[in-house]
């Protein structure tokens, strides 16, 4: 009697392996640079691409995820790559942030006041967004989309809003920048016992960045999209923080928000 030969194992377990990567898990996250691989772009995806705020709304699964980091700078340049289109005539910069339960959670509690909380609050939201552009011009100055980032008074100007000292380039300012990420971080968990900060305005650094930024030739005709992924992890306090920013952001940014279905 005929036998057939043995299947190759090694094979088959490398195909099952392949197969729980890429379809047993429920969260984009886990995916991480593969999501820019197996990407395409839903039917809904132009409207996300118009200057005006979106609100994008599902329940788990649904693919908010995958469209807000498919919006952001890393997907896009990750699409041009496979599609041979140019990045560079994106007319929008998107810039990814989820939500961290573990760190808006910290901005509540008896220590202060919710009026307190909202500036402390405000004052994070400005330290984040800012550093996100910043994280975006180091990875555009590396990928060559554009050329040298002028120094003087825009950094200085932005520092000074963020209540830092002098900053004469964006590589200085991001340095100062994370240092007080974490200090603040730090502070807002031992509030009741720290010796509070300088805060900075609510969107003032954001609209100082931003509207400078695109006055620049590498910028005009460009928008930054905010992606705020996650948007069901904030307070109520911290929503309406949220909230406010994009109903008065400049025409140089907008948001682009991911919520689940509530």
């Amino acid at each position: 009697m005929a036998t057939s030969d043995p299947p190759n194992m090694t094979n088959s377990a490398e195909l099952q392996a392949q197969l729980n990567r890429l379809f047993g898990s429920f969260k984009a996250e886990w995916l991480r640079d593969d999501i820019f691989e197996l990407f395409i772009e839903p039917t809904y995806f132009p409207d996300l691409t118009t200057a005006r705020p979106c609100v994008l709304e599902g329940g788990r699964g649904t693919g908010k995820t995958t469209a807000l980091r498919g919006l952001s700078y890393q997907g896009q340049a990750a699409l041009a790559a496979k599609s041979g289109h140019a990045i560079s005539k994106r007319p929008y910069i998107g810039l990814y942030y989820r939500i961290n339960t573990n760190h808006v959670t910290a901005f509540s509690g008896p220590e202060l006041t919710e009026d307190q909380w909202c500036r402390h609050f405000a004052h994070y939201v400005n330290l984040l967004l800012v550093d996100l552009i910043l994280e975006y011009l180091d990875w555009a100055r590396m990928q060559n989309q554009i050329g040298t980032i002028p120094t003087g008074a825009l950094w200085q100007d932005v520092a000074t809003a963020l209540n830092f000292h002098s900053a004469q380039t964006y590589q200085e300012l991001r340095q100062v920048l994370s240092e007080a990420i974490i200090k603040f971080e730090a502070y807002i968990n031992n509030v009741r016992d720290g010796q509070r900060p300088q805060l900075s305005l609510q969107s003032k650094p954001i609209d100082l960045l931003t509207e400078r930024l695109v006055t620049l030739s590498e910028f005009q005709g460009k928008q930054f999209f905010f992606l705020v992924d996650e948007y069901e992890n904030l307070l109520d306090y911290q929503q309406r923080v949220f909230n406010t920013l994009i109903k008065q952001a400049t025409p140089a940014y907008t948001f682009k928000v991911g919520v689940r279905e509530l």
